[in-house]
């Protein structure tokens, strides 16, 4: 009897132990973590003497101490972003390009109408971890815009919360978008989109502070969550397409993966808006040599694509090549200094038709049945609406 009572002992602790245990809540889709890169170790902010002294500690600069002046690089791939250095909006110098007629107001912004969607883009907008932040003047002269010209949405290129993508810059960061309404809530419609950067990807597991505030834009996604996903806009102007550009995406980046798959099914559908955005963080290509991605080089126009809109430099380009227009548009927060133009010693790849690099500024965008128009307007501390840099359009 006593050996019985040993051998059953086992099975009446596992009995018990199960019992007892509570059953795992569900969990939210999430990114596997295979592959999902970490933060690099100069991804944070030091504090230097002096007004501003202050940004990303590049690879071998000791902590505390300001960036140094990096020389003109002819590779097209020496500089990077900085804070703005002396608690003023900055001046949009060198002289920016001239724009052609866009209207009276930025870019022809106008009163809510019928059949128009006036609408801002930004991109590497969240570098707000140091004061005085480029940041802050960005949002406000986009907010005054839509004060007297209302915008009905912001969309991003990514790179929205520095250094890591982590909880404490997402939420100071939002706060400088909370006139529009930046957290979607399901059923209705939403006030801002953004892309994936790969600052956003830095904390813990993939960008889940990014996933878990922007979880609404999910429902359009076949992931389930905002990692890539499409919006169509209420009356047939325009659908957004969200792409997730990294290296990470368990759905890949490539033209053959299942993300682009995915794309070209979408963008093939019958009865699409009439303007199809595709925005994403890493450009296919750039000038600034190390800041393209070869892997998001997708047949874009011949799926059905009106532009793609990127980020990831810390400045402003527009190429085309076969009469198909990317941008990007990564000045949205950091004072652009990487070393692009001729000026600098850098030939502009082929294509490229603007270069940009002198302060930071946002896109405007406005939509009608006729025309698709954007322009850059760079942030300029003696003209609060901005001084605009490129303007371009796409007509029916």
């Amino acid at each position: 009897m006593r050996s019985r009572l040993i051998l059953l002992l086992p099975l009446l602790l596992l009995l018990l132990g199960c019992a007892s245990a509570s059953p795992s809540p569900p969990t939210a889709p999430s990114f596997s973590c295979a592959g999902c890169p970490s933060a690099p170790p100069w991804a944070k902010c030091g504090s230097g003497p002096g007004p501003g002294g202050c940004g990303y500690i590049p690879p071998d600069q000791p902590t505390g101490q300001p960036p140094p002046d990096l020389p003109p690089n002819p590779t097209c791939d020496g500089g990077y972003g900085r804070q703005c250095e002396d608690g003023l909006p900055p001046v949009a110098n060198p002289s920016p390009f001239a724009c052609s007629a866009a209207g009276s107001t930025p870019c022809g912004l106008g009163p809510s109408a019928p059949g128009q969607i006036q609408f801002a883009v930004i991109g590497d907008w969240g570098d707000n971890c140091c004061k005085p932040s480029c940041a802050n003047y960005v949002a406000e002269m986009i907010q005054g815009w839509s004060e007297r010209w209302p915008l009905d949405f912001i969309m991003t290129t990514g790179d929205n919360f520095y250094p890591n993508g982590g909880q404490a810059a997402l939420d100071p960061n939002m706060q400088m978008y909370d006139w529009i309404g930046p957290q979607p809530v399901a059923g209705q419609t939403p006030r801002f989109f953004p892309s994936l950067g790969n600052h956003d990807l830095y904390d813990g597991c993939c960008g889940k502070a990014y996933q878990e505030y922007f979880q609404a834009l999910g429902a359009d996604s076949p992931t389930g969550t905002p990692r890539y996903y499409k919006y169509s806009l209420p009356g047939g102007l325009i659908d957004l397409y969200s792409l997730n550009a990294d290296v990470s995406e368990p759905d890949g980046n490539t033209q053959d993966s299942v993300q682009a798959m995915w794309l070209k099914e979408e963008l093939g559908k019958p009865g699409g808006a009439q303007w199809r955005i595709v925005f994403f963080h890493e450009p296919p290509f750039t000038t600034h040599s190390s800041g393209a991605s070869p892997n998001m080089d997708w047949p874009f126009a011949e799926w059905g694509a009106t532009v793609v809109l990127t980020g990831h430099v810390h400045a402003y380009e527009r190429i085309v090549r076969n009469d198909f227009t990317y941008v990007t548009n990564g000045i949205g927060g950091v004072k652009g200094v990487d070393f692009i133009t001729e000026e600098n010693g850098c030939t502009p790849i082929d294509g490229s038709v603007v270069q940009y690099n002198g302060s930071v500024g946002a896109m405007i965008g406005v939509a009608t049945a006729e025309e698709l128009r954007f322009c850059l307007l760079a942030v300029d501390r003696d003209h609060p609406d901005g001084i605009c840099v490129d303007n371009f359009s796409f007509r029916r």
